[in-house]
């Protein structure tokens, strides 16, 4: 959405870095959340825990959808958030972008 942002932005004749062209593209295919207000409350939830910047990007950006799936793909979980507190609030992300529309 920030890249989306920053190519609306766009003045002049400067045109954008092959890498930048290659992110958006990327970020255009990944993409599972659609929506700011969706991706300002995912970010509102992941924020009020425990977890470090790193891995709310990282768990927000995998769409973790369980406590056991967060853990494999973010080790630093392991040590970071008891298992209850983590699947409540990956409970709560998945309801949320659930009702995105």
């Amino acid at each position: 959405m920030l890249l989306e942002a920053q190519l609306e932005s766009k003045t002049g004749d400067k045109g954008f870095t092959d890498s930048f062209e290659k992110t958006l593209a990327y970020c255009k295919r990944f993409n599972r959340i659609t929506r700011y207000d969706t991706v300002r409350e995912v970010r509102r939830i992941l924020t009020r825990s425990t977890m470090q910047p790193f891995e709310i990007a990282q768990v927000a950006s995998l769409s973790c959808e369980d406590a056991d799936e967060a853990r494999a793909l973010v080790p630093s979980l392991n040590k970071e958030m008891e298992y209850a507190e983590l699947q409540a609030l990956l409970m709560e992300v998945v309801s949320v972008k659930k009702f995105q529309s």
